[in-house]
């Protein structure tokens, strides 16, 4: 999976999540504390989603951030009704050490590097089809 498409998946879990939980755009920017318009615009993937915004929206959505990188959207749902029914309070929020949100973004790089190693092994393969086409024509 091309890591344009991964950023997709995530930005899809996200949207999806949030709309599961009556949020809406506008909702969910004010918990960010961003414009409504800034927080369409990532969820539309037009602007960059940076690891501390991906966690603080895991937060508000009360999910682990990893979770958003799930690409069966039921167990998402199922996981995040399980873990938001354990808080009674719209704005509690899991707590993420900066050991564990370091170990996050570990887990984002070395998924974000793979795909990369994934991409480039195909690129690699097509190429050498390319040149042994010109070497037999």
């Amino acid at each position: 999976m091309e890591v344009f498409e991964k950023t997709k998946e995530v930005l899809e879990n996200i949207k999806h999540l949030r709309q599961c939980q009556n949020l809406t755009q506008e909702q969910l920017a004010e918990e960010l504390e961003i414009a409504s318009n800034t927080y369409g615009s990532v969820e539309r993937g037009e602007t960059e989603l940076g690891l501390p915004r991906l966690i603080k929206i895991a937060n508000i959505l009360h999910i682990p951030p990893e979770s958003l990188f799930n690409s069966n959207q039921e167990k998402l749902i199922f996981n995040s009704f399980n873990i938001g029914d354990n808080s009674n309070s719209k704005n509690s929020q899991h707590l993420y050490t900066s050991a564990s949100i370091e170990q996050l973004k570990s887990k984002y790089e070395i998924e974000k590097s793979q795909l990369i190693i994934e991409q480039q092994a195909k690129e690699i393969a097509y190429l050498k089809q390319i040149v042994e086409l010109m070497q037999k024509g």
